[in-house]
């Protein structure tokens, strides 16, 4: 589910959660969902750059392994909310945008960045009227239930002498 797609899908459990909507296991661990959007749209645009959230999931992952446990600092249960987003680049000339490195912040003001592993990779650069689409993972220490709102910001899309188009984005996303 959130591993890499390969030739054979993962196998995936799902049973009712006491504490979620539902839990699906996988090879990463138990997710418990708390709250899943469906098909969404929180967009911001800042120059001829366009961001959009089209889905967002918010749950408690139990990690199965060792490994998976110490790939989120070695907790033994993990806040993930994942994003599904769609970055259009509306204008006619190249820019930079730099997704990956967006800041997030919960409302229990916990900040974040998005979970290297587990998200997709947009890259920088935005081809004239490109768009790139991908699933992030964003884990949180705190509570899943504390968290109702998370905002989030990226810095300006710049041209090729570094100046900025527009201001930063900044997008709230909340959490049911």
């Amino acid at each position: 589910m959130l591993a890499e797609k390969s030739s054979e899908e993962p196998s995936i459990e799902k049973i009712d959660s006491p504490i979620g909507v539902k839990t699906l296991t996988d090879e990463i661990g138990n997710h418990n969902i708390l709250f899943d959007s469906g098909e969404v749209k929180y967009s911001a645009s800042s120059g001829p750059i366009k961001l959009t959230v089209t889905h967002v999931r918010l749950e408690q992952l139990i990690p199965a392994t060792e490994t998976s446990k110490n790939s989120f600092g070695g907790l033994d249960r993990s806040t993930i909310v994942l994003l599904n987003m769609e970055v259009l680049n509306q204008g006619e000339v190249p820019v930079y945008f730099r997704i990956d490195d967006a800041k997030i912040q919960s409302d229990t003001n916990e900040k974040s960045s998005f979970h290297p592993a587990l998200s997709n990779q947009f890259g920088s650069a935005f081809n004239a009227n490109e768009k790139k689409q991908g699933l992030v993972a964003v884990d949180f220490e705190a509570d899943p239930n504390d968290i109702a709102v998370i905002e989030l910001n990226v810095a300006p899309a710049y041209d090729q002498n570094y100046e900025a188009f527009g201001d930063a984005i900044n997008v709230k996303i909340p959490m049911y």
